[in-house]
């Protein structure tokens, strides 16, 4: 059973295009990582799958009966 299914996601920060046409599914029982540079858009997906609303094109369907956990980055000094 697929929890999340992303088609074509595009993301955009002013002119910038930090997520391009990324699309994936996630299927129940799965653990996945997001690994890239910075500015790749990471956090974006992780804030977008976890319901902060942003502006956005594709299509994101997210299953009813979800857990999500994530870990955000740290930096330490």
């Amino acid at each position: 059973m697929i929890d999340i299914a992303v088609h074509d996601l595009n993301k955009y920060y002013g002119s910038n295009h930090v997520i391009k046409g990324i699309t994936f599914e996630i299927y129940k029982g799965e653990k996945v990582g997001l690994l890239g540079k910075n500015g790749s858009g990471k956090s974006s997906i992780i804030k977008l799958i976890t319901g902060e609303e942003f502006k956005y094109t594709g299509i994101l369907n997210i299953g009813s009966q979800l857990k999500i956990s994530y870990i955000p980055s740290v930096t330490i000094i």
